[in-house]
């Protein structure tokens, strides 16, 4: 729910993004939940996993995103 976050997400997965942000705003790791995501890319092509997958993953728009990691 966290780390595929894209315009078709559920009512759930907003409320539980929108949950979770707040709380770790509050504990001092306001970016947590990007770097979670940027955590996550980059073990996937580490592992070599292609960029093409990592960008479905992540529900970028462009592969262009992805080619960061």
């Amino acid at each position: 729910y966290i780390l595929i976050i894209s315009n078709k997400t559920t009512h759930k997965e907003r409320l539980s993004y929108r949950q979770l942000c707040p709380i770790a705003k509050s504990v001092g790791i306001s970016s947590f939940v990007h770097k979670l995501r940027h955590t996550f890319a980059s073990q996937l092509v580490q592992n070599d996993v292609e960029l093409y997958t990592v960008s479905k993953l992540l529900a970028h728009i462009s592969i262009k995103m992805t080619e960061i990691y």
